[in-house]
């Protein structure tokens, strides 16, 4: 009884260690992402000032 316990606080410490490692990378993504929309929409009016 007590090692399937301690299996099961090994899973779910695993688990959770994997979920931050997770939700950091998403984050880093996302906000990579939202900077690259950004520029893109911050460099849209410049070159387009250009052209005109």
């Amino acid at each position: 009884m007590k090692k399937s316990c301690n299996l099961i606080a090994r899973i779910l410490t695993f688990a959770v260690s994997a979920m931050a490692v997770w939700v950091l990378l998403i984050n880093s993504t996302i906000s990579s992402i939202k900077e690259r929309l950004n520029s893109v929409y911050y460099n849209i009016p410049v070159t387009a000032l250009r052209y005109y």
